[in-house]
């Protein structure tokens, strides 16, 4: 272990680097130490590490990665600023921003979302005070929004309001994503509220690659067929907002998605593919022009992709491998990594928060650390099998490194994987090997016939592969959904992945006994080491239907109820999403059990009566439903006026995301007046009834 680090100086640099990143990421520091003086902590820290030399190398050692470990603390706290720097900006008036696309602008059916970064705050003086900070921006669709890029010029005069925290336990949390990029407000901008200056304040490269990408979509859209144009965007340019709905659902069923994903997979190939047509430069000095090539043509494929965190972070491994080839270093691929990491997280530190940065990291060691010993395990005479045979190792690999990422953060486990990356990876390579001379090649009518064959081709290529994908994508248990992990458990499949590596490599039987130990460890820890919920009653939030979760120590049962058939269709495509495969309609079928029973419009949960007026109840009940009732829970509208309710043990009244927010603020104001306790999930997040009336909290 020892002698690996001596040879790998860079992962000794990383470790504490990434340790100082997420110490700091964790406690939120915040230092009143100017730069200057941390500057000359620094130094002393240097000049003791010398001074310490002489007497014993553990502790200069030491003081060594409490160094780098306080850089890292350093190094995030510059770059990223917390969300109380921005309350000045998130105030109940409205304030006028001079700010600049900072990104690629996302194009949906209403709205055009933008990420910029705000250079001034204009007073009513007509003067500017610096201000810099991202938000993100939603503008209304329109001619003039969908056609912004990157760096133009705006004024926006709108009121910005800080991110929510996700309203339900299994939503997607957009804040602390949204917090990964550094951004902690954003803006719903109305019509005639922003203007574009006819400035375009950015970067020269980003610019052209902006512009490249809009000249290489318009030929994409000329010449693929429509039902190839998705796929063909989105691996040759990083583009997935042309990709029909039903392709997307395939691809991610079937195990494929990562070959939409621009990353290390593609550049990689792009690597091989001119390493192949400038082979004959490998020779003598000529390797330094070919070296220059090779990284000259990375970089222009990291370019017209948009340049994205995942793409710059394998065009950068791969740079670092190309450099090391030529100056004939093959000593420690993991240091080639260890370093790729260091120079990102010196100058993106988030990054090192992100399932991308986990995801590819991964599949490159994966790839290095199994592909040779899974190739070598059979061997082929033919040149083709020995090919396929190589794909799917790297495939195999790869797959195998992310895999306890990818069921941490996505919680599925597609059945047909390995089958679907048999496909895909080749046609990959195909369809980069077609494509980007496709786009890329002049408009001169002399390669006319060639740009329509090589269209053809590509087109064929592509529409056979989503053809083959959404057969597997049909077939039967084509993904396992709902494997949740902690991070406990995240670090003991890690641990058996590694024993089983070594067992490979080494064949000693003790590496099999720690594989075993891991992979019971990690069984059995959610029974062990958690804390097994309590009996609740769940509201939770949702705009076009209620849905109600009974959480029971044995599992969750979820019901949902709706006025309309998109609800329906909604409700059923979330709960796909959701770890419990008990889905009920609640009308249709009800809750009828010892806990919880449904008494149409009481829901008795334990000691708690809920009285659930909705819209298809048509009048006000009874008074003896007011009588009975604890709790009121009021969705889609219910026409009530809350001066009726006869006071009685009525304790306050629930309004979920069905109801409109005209509605809800009406509701608040008549309860306000009758001193009723409301609670809003649109507001507050998901509501949350335990079995005990004390331990009641959302």
């Amino acid at each position: 272990m020892f002698e690996f680090l001596a040879r790998a100086p860079y992962i000794r640099i990383c470790l504490p680097l990434m340790a100082g990143i997420l110490l700091q990421w964790k406690l939120r520091l915040v230092y009143q130490i100017p730069e200057l003086s941390c500057l000359y902590l620094i130094a002393i820290l240097f000049a003791m590490i010398i001074l310490l030399k002489q007497r014993g190398r553990w502790l200069s050692g030491l003081f060594m990665q409490l160094t780098i470990l306080l850089l890292g603390i350093l190094i995030l706290q510059s770059r990223t600023h917390t969300f109380a720097e921005q309350k000045h900006l998130l105030k109940d008036r409205q304030s006028c921003l001079l700010a600049s696309v900072d990104s690629e602008p996302k194009v949906s059916e209403r709205f055009v979302r933008l990420t910029v970064r705000t250079q001034g705050l204009l007073t009513e003086d007509a003067d500017c005070e610096t201000y810099e900070r991202s938000v993100s921006v939603f503008l209304p669709k329109d001619s003039i929004s969908a056609n912004l890029q990157y760096g133009d010029q705006l004024v926006l005069y709108s009121r910005f309001d800080s991110l929510r925290p996700t309203a339900n336990d299994y939503d997607f949390d957009y804040q602390l994503w949204q917090s990964y990029q550094n951004i902690y407000s954003q803006s719903f901008v109305k019509s005639g509220e922003w203007c574009r200056t006819g400035i375009n304040t950015g970067q020269p490269l980003l610019q052209l690659s902006s512009r490249l990408r809009s000249l290489f979509t318009e030929r994409i859209n000329k010449l693929v067929s429509e039902e190839a144009r998705g796929i063909a965007m989105a691996m040759l340019l990083g583009n997935k907002q042309a990709l029909a709905a039903s392709t997307y659902a395939s691809y991610s069923e079937s195990g494929a998605m990562h070959v939409l994903a621009v990353s290390g997979l593609h550049v990689g190939f792009v690597a091989m593919l001119l390493g192949l047509l400038l082979g004959f430069l490998d020779r003598g000095a000529l390797r330094y022009l070919r070296l220059l090539l090779l990284l000259s043509g990375m970089g222009l494929f990291a370019c017209i992709t948009g340049a994205s965190p995942s793409v710059i972070r394998a065009t950068l491994m791969f740079s670092l491998f190309a450099v090391g080839m030529v100056l004939n270093r093959f000593s420690n691929s993991y240091n080639t990594l260890a370093c790729a990491a260091v120079l990102l997280l010196i100058f993106r530190p988030l990054d090192m928060m992100q399932a991308g940065f986990h995801l590819s990291f991964a599949a490159v060691i994966g790839i290095v650390s199994l592909q040779k010993h899974l190739e070598a395990l059979l061997q082929f005479k033919h040149p083709l099998m020995r090919w396929l045979w190589s794909m799917t190792t790297v495939s195999l690999g790869a797959q195998i490194g992310t895999l306890p990422f990818s069921l941490y953060y996505f919680h599925q486990l597609p059945s047909y994987a390995l089958i679907s990356n048999c496909i895909v990876i080749p046609a990959a390579a195909a369809i980069l090997a077609l494509g980007l001379p496709l786009i890329m090649l002049p408009q001169w009518s002399i390669l006319t016939s060639m740009k329509q064959l090589l269209a053809g081709l590509l087109s064929y290529l592509i529409e056979s592969q989503n053809a083959a994908l959404a057969a597997l994508s049909e077939l039967p248990g084509s993904a396992m959904t709902g494997i949740f992990l902690n991070e406990q458990q995240l670090l003991l499949c890690y641990l058996g992945i590694f024993a089983l590596s070594q067992l490979l490599i080494s064949r000693k039987i003790h590496f099999l006994k720690v594989a075993l130990a891991a992979s019971l460890l990690c069984f059995v820890w959610n029974q062990r080491f958690s804390t097994a919920p309590k009996e609740s009653l769940i509201i939770h939030h949702h705009k076009h239907f209620s849905l109600l979760e009974h959480q029971a120590p044995q599992g969750s049962n979820f019901y949902y109820h709706t006025m309309d058939t998109l609800g329906n269709a909604k409700a059923r495509k979330l709960g796909a999403s959701v770890a419990s495969r008990q889905w009920h309609y609640f009308s249709l079928d009800p809750p009828n059990g010892k806990t919880l029973s449904w008494q149409n419009p009481l829901i008795r949960f334990a000691d708690y009566n809920i009285l659930w007026l909705r819209g298809d109840l048509g009048e006000l009940q009874p008074e003896s439903s007011w009588e009975l009732a604890d709790l009121l829970y009021l969705s889609t509208d219910f026409e009530l006026r809350l001066d009726d309710i006869a006071k009685g043990r009525l304790s306050g009244i629930v309004l979920d995301g069905s109801n409109s927010y005209r509605y809800r603020k009406r509701i608040k104001l008549q309860a306000e007046k009758l001193a009723i306790p409301v609670y809003d999930t649109a507001v507050s997040g998901q509501f949350r009834l335990e079995q005990k009336r004390t331990d009641q909290h959302h």
